[in-house]
């Protein structure tokens, strides 16, 4: 899909002939895998509330597995249930129809194209403002190569998914949230062109120096001294933190009205810089059709500040709880962590800290030395946001993401340049 069009981010509710795209969402998602659902019924409700316990973070982690894995199995069928798939949610072709989707015969209501149900092209849509068969909906289609085709109907399971969270979030700014992606993705496939999300929010990154940066910066500013080992645990210890910030649920602002430490003005910057942590980083963990990007890459020192005491505090605890779990020549990424994390508060409440100047930069030597450090030394053990201990390395980047839709690259080499 080629570049789509830009959606103002607002709340507006789903009506008129855009109430077939709403409905058709429930219907396909009710009776299609309940597991997808959850999926991201669990992230939201884990966003709105900021901590997720630590018996849930396997839950969620399979749940994403099987949004997967029925993305794999839909693009498995064959091609005339997936048209009929498609169908769903592309507008009518015969002239003056004004129809967004068709919609199953009532007597097929509940069977499921995913499953066994092939509707005929002669089948009539149940709107009775369009009675036109089902090849009125899918004409346009047929020609469209099968990796196009996979890509919508990506886009829709992510649509689907998004409708039902929407369903089941209480908190309104999350729900909002989701409400102008599922619109965003309905327009992209309707027009089928790219998501591209523009407007109040900004492009991200969002502040310079990123978070990452400035981190790595604390490591020789504050540790260059140190012998090669203690350095590289020091290193270590560093992308352990921001491993814990890339997998971290922030709170809604809702969740944190009550916080006697945030001015209004704190309230009103963190409230969009939660938007676009959701809209970024958070859904695209689930919703591979939008693009993901990381936490640490695209935010800096605001809302770092904001965060950072009861963030801390979090990662502090888990660093007690999982301490057996690291290999003991790990254990002093858990012994440090304190210390390291005591640096950084330091320089986050220091008006002239130098890690937050965007032209502060490590000497190049510095920087390829850690380099060949990373190549020669095997990752860190992680620990997760969410309470249990991540692999190495791990990422919440989605699985069979299309290459054109990958993390920013030159994103990830401004920390380094």
């Amino acid at each position: 899909m080629s570049g789509g069009p830009a959606i103002t981010l607002k709340s507006q509710p789903i009506d008129g002939n855009n109430g077939n795209s709403g409905n058709a969402a429930a219907q396909q998602q009710q009776t299609a895998n309940n597991a997808a659902a959850a999926a991201s019924s669990s992230s939201s409700s884990q966003a709105s509330s900021g901590t997720v316990p630590p018996a849930q973070e396997g839950t969620r982690q399979s749940s994403l597995q099987r949004i997967q894995l029925r993305k794999q199995k839909v693009f498995n069928l064959p091609e005339a249930q997936k048209l009929a798939k498609l169908s769903m949610y592309s507008a009518c072709q015969f002239e003056g129809c004004r129809c967004t989707g068709w919609k199953t015969p009532q007597e097929n209501r509940h069977r499921d194209v995913e499953s066994s149900y092939c509707p005929e092209p002669t089948e009539e849509c149940r709107n009775a403002s369009c009675r036109h068969p089902l090849r009125s909906h899918i004409s346009h289609l047929t020609e469209i190569s099968r990796s196009s085709m996979d890509e919508l109907l990506g886009a829709i399971i992510d649509m689907e998914n998004l409708f039902m969270s929407m369903q089941r979030v209480e908190d309104e700014d999350t729900k909002k949230v989701y409400l102008y992606l599922f619109r965003l993705l309905r327009q992209c496939v309707l027009t089928r062109q790219q998501a591209v999300i523009r407007g109040p929010l900004g492009d991200p990154p969002f502040e310079s120096p990123c978070i990452t940066k400035a981190v790595l910066s604390l490591v020789f500013y504050k540790y260059n001294h140190l012998n090669p080992t203690e350095l590289q645990t020091m290193t270590e210890v560093a992308k352990t933190f921001l491993n814990f910030l890339n997998h971290y649920n922030f709170e809604s602002p809702s969740a944190r009205r009550g916080d006697p430490t945030l001015t209004h003005e704190d309230a009103s910057t963190y409230k969009i810089n939660y938007t676009r942590w959701l809209v970024f980083c958070h859904v695209p963990a689930f919703c591979n059709s939008l693009r993901q990007f990381e936490t640490s890459l695209v935010f800096g020192r605001t809302l770092l500040r904001t965060v950072f005491q009861y963030m801390s505090q979090q990662l502090k605890k888990k660093c007690i709880s999982e301490r057996d779990r690291f290999p003991e020549d790990k254990r002093s990424i858990i012994t440090q962590m304190p210390k390291f994390l005591e640096a950084l508060r330091a320089e986050l409440l220091k008006d002239d800290s130098p890690i937050w100047d965007s032209t502060y930069r490590p000497p190049n030597s510095f920087v390829v030395q850690q380099r060949k450090r990373h190549q020669e030394v095997a990752p860190p053990a992680t620990i997760s946001s969410a309470g249990a201990a991540a692999p190495s390395g791990s990422k919440r980047s989605s699985v069979g993401e299309p290459a054109h839709k990958r993390v920013k690259k030159e994103v990830a080499e401004r920390v380094t340049t």
